[in-house]
């Protein structure tokens, strides 16, 4: 992952009186002005067509504008990546240093690893378990979109949730995702999730449409 910061100074955001509105004024154009100066940098970190690099911006203590942009380079599919018997560790995965692959190929079969309910930031989404199951899907999205596959590609999943009542509430999730014929599926109630997620979702797919 790589980090480019752009500091630009605080006569940019004047707080004059007459004028109250400028520094939002000035914000928006800052704003314009940063995906301009970093747009070949976020181009650099698409991968099929999506935009994987992200800004942020923050008015620090000391009174300068620091926009952060982060590039995603890592998850770009190159060909050894995409090779068979080969491993895919995202971003989130690497920076924290978590012992295992998001992503296992074998042959034509990919063998994705339990995926929680975790947004960008590795922290897990607020609103329970259908907010987490939703999330889920989105993140699962974003590896079959890197193998250019969909959720039709899936052909095997396992559930673990927390609570075993909460079942009706994951499946108006999941068939919100799957459409018949479904996968095949194991499920198990399963305490200890990790970040006390209450449901974790673990999915084999194929390559071959």
């Amino acid at each position: 992952m790589r980090i480019f910061l752009i500091i630009l100074p605080l006569f940019l955001f004047s707080q004059e009186e007459e004028n109250p509105k400028i520094s939002e004024v000035t914000v928006e154009d800052l704003t314009r002005i940063v995906r301009t100066i970093v747009q070949d940098t976020l181009d650099d970190c698409s991968v099929t067509g999506e935009m994987k690099g992200r800004a942020k911006l923050n008015l620090d203590v000391e009174g300068e504008v620091v926009a952060r942009i982060v590039c995603n380079k890592d998850i770009a599919i190159d060909e050894d990546t995409k090779a068979e018997n080969s491993r895919l560790v995202l971003p989130q995965t690497q920076d924290n240093q978590y012992p295992f692959s998001d992503v296992v190929r074998v042959g034509n079969i990919l063998y994705i690893s339990g995926i929680i309910g975790v947004n960008e930031n590795d922290n897990l989404v607020m609103g329970g378990l259908v907010e987490e199951s939703h999330q889920i899907f989105r993140n699962l999205k974003k590896i079959l979109d890197i193998y250019e596959i969909n959720f039709s590609n899936i052909f095997k999943c396992t559930v673990f949730i927390d609570d075993i009542d909460k079942w009706g509430e994951f499946n108006s999730v999941y068939t919100k995702y799957f459409q018949k014929p479904y996968p095949a599926r194991s499920a198990l109630g399963a305490d200890g999730l990790a970040l006390g997620a209450e449901v974790e979702l673990e999915c084999n797919a194929t390559l071959v449409s």
